[in-house]
């Protein structure tokens, strides 16, 4: 575990508080005055040659004036702020790139954020940076040690892996605080953490390894179990890549999803379009099985039967033992790969590249699905560096960290349940009423992967805003506001609920308000 106090920098001077004195002690000079507050971009140059960190060298630092527009981006950022751009070097072979923008001294909020990007993140993330920043933060996003967004990096490099896995995130947060230090010459008083899929999974990661770095965290739909999350697709889909018999067409993906919706709307009490609860929904796609010796797009075959049974029940081992959880009935509408005719998504490079260095290795023809055997391997060689998937968050709770999940139920591409089923595992741990001081979860119904889809879904600046209250201010959030936009346009908000209460329609009221729901017992 990286402690925070082994990577401080060196040579920062800190104020010396002076001694109240009697009448006849020497009189006390006057403060001087902090840099930032006269010349903030003086400050921000100085940050290049000044400051010191083991491992981590500062390449540029830069006051840029407002309406600076980020690389890859089209919107300028609306205030000025000093920009630093950071390579961390804490192995051989790391060449870990960040960037941290600090916003006026006016303007700071006097909180350190840390952003976290989705896939494989080679890529410093400039756009929640400009949201972080104009929320008053001292942003940082790093590129997690890589390049890109395929998995090549992985291949005869193993610290390069250890960097994605946990220790890029821990670095640059360790330096991108005393580097807010430095500039505004004291400390933040809070750090945070804000990501979603990838970047949920880091921000679990992070209160797992290194608890002492942030905070606050929040954790959308957090790929956390990265070995189970990238086996669970191949489980389903390679068996229909093998045989066509079993391929389920993605044209026929519509007719399946409004078959559940069908089947499965109207068991939360309230016919709306969304499954509030899913786990309740029993439905067997046997129902929709074609006449014998036909096929058309709203019917099923017997082998596209059985894949979609497939997809609805856990992943399992040989002898029955769970390695993945069920996706809920909902998520298939928007899935990238049922009905794919070759692997795709991060599990397509995951096995070729990080698991067996061999980027020729053919994931059809030699993943096998039907015994344990790659995803053990796979298990015993990552899972130390990749997975966040360990229940003992003593450490966070000691220090009086929070952690917030949120996970939308129609995500394809990361189970909900997995993620419900980690969170009752903390439960069973520390007791339901221990477990809600530190850790809420929030799943959103009708939500794909980090937003999207029919359902309302949280905004990640008003989730940061949550936990910045139940961090400094001890308000606990028992539900949070969501809202499903058209064109840009708010037209419906409810609340989702503390898991695992949920959300209840009144019965009266226009049902797309938030005004007219409830939380309540599942």
């Amino acid at each position: 575990m990286i402690e925070s106090r082994h990577w401080l920098a060196a040579g920062i001077a800190l104020p010396l508080m002076a001694a109240c004195g009697g009448s006849g002690d020497p009189e006390v000079p006057a403060p001087t005055p902090k840099l930032v507050a006269s010349n903030p971009e003086q400050a921000c140059q100085k940050l290049a040659s000044s400051f010191q960190l083991q491992g981590t060298t500062v390449d540029a630092a830069t006051y840029v004036a407002a309406g600076f527009v980020p690389p890859g981006s089209a919107t300028p950022v609306a205030q000025p702020f000093c920009r630093v751009q950071l390579t961390s070097r804490p192995s051989a072979d790391s060449d870990i790139k960040s960037e941290i923008w600090m916003p006026a001294l006016s303007a700071w909020n006097g909180r350190f954020l840390a952003v976290g990007g989705g896939g494989n993140s080679g890529a410093i993330q400039y756009s929640a940076m400009s949201n972080g920043l104009s929320s008053g933060y001292a942003t940082l996003s790093t590129d997690n040690g890589h390049q890109g967004n395929d998995q090549i990096f992985a291949v005869g490099h193993p610290e390069k892996v250890i960097d994605f896995g946990h220790r890029a995130q821990a670095v640059t947060a360790v330096g991108g605080k005393a580097l807010t230090q430095a500039f505004y010459e004291e400390a933040p008083r809070k750090s945070y953490w804000l990501g979603c899929s990838q970047g949920g999974g880091k921000g679990m990661m992070q209160s797992q390894r290194y608890p002492e770095n942030f905070d606050g965290i929040v954790a959308g739909s957090p790929v956390f179990d990265w070995v189970g999350s990238q086996f669970a697709p191949a489980w389903v889909a390679v068996k229909g890549m093998r045989d066509p018999s079993l391929l389920v067409p993605r044209a026929k993906l519509p007719a399946i999803h409004s078959a559940v919706l069908a089947a499965c709307d109207a068991k939360d009490g309230l016919t709306d379009g969304l499954i509030q609860q899913p786990e309740r929904c029993n439905f067997d796609p046997a129902t929709m099985a074609c006449p014998a010796g036909t096929d058309s797009a709203s019917c099923l075959t017997p082998g596209q039967v059985a894949s979609m049974q497939r997809y609805y029940a856990p992943v399992t081992r040989p002898d029955g033992r769970p390695i993945y959880a069920a996706y809920p009935p909902g998520s298939e509408g928007n899935s990238a790969w049922l009905g794919a005719t070759a692997p795709n998504g991060n599990w397509g490079g995951f096995w070729p590249n990080v698991v067996y260095e061999n980027p020729a290795y053919s994931i059809v023809a030699s993943l096998n699905v039907d015994t344990d055997a790659d995803y053990n391997f796979a298990k015993a060689k990552l899972s130390a560096h990749y997975d966040a998937v360990s229940t003992d968050l003593s450490s966070y709770r000691a220090r009086g960290g929070k952690l917030l999940i949120w996970h939308g139920y129609n995500d394809a591409a990361v189970s909900a349940y997995h993620t419900r089923d980690y969170v009752d595992a903390v439960t069973a741990r520390f007791g339901t009423s221990q477990t809600s001081e530190f850790l809420r979860t929030y799943f959103a119904p009708g939500v794909n992967h980090c937003g999207g889809g029919d359902g309302p879904e949280p905004d990640q600046m008003n989730l940061l805003a949550t936990m910045v209250d139940w961090v400094e201010k001890g308000i606990a959030p028992t539900s949070i506001l969501a809202s499903h936009r058209t064109s840009g346009a708010v037209d419906r908000t409810m609340p989702l609920c503390a898991y695992p209460q949920v959300a209840r329609y009144k019965g009266t009221g226009e049902v797309r308000d938030a005004a007219n729901w409830a939380c309540g017992a599942p």
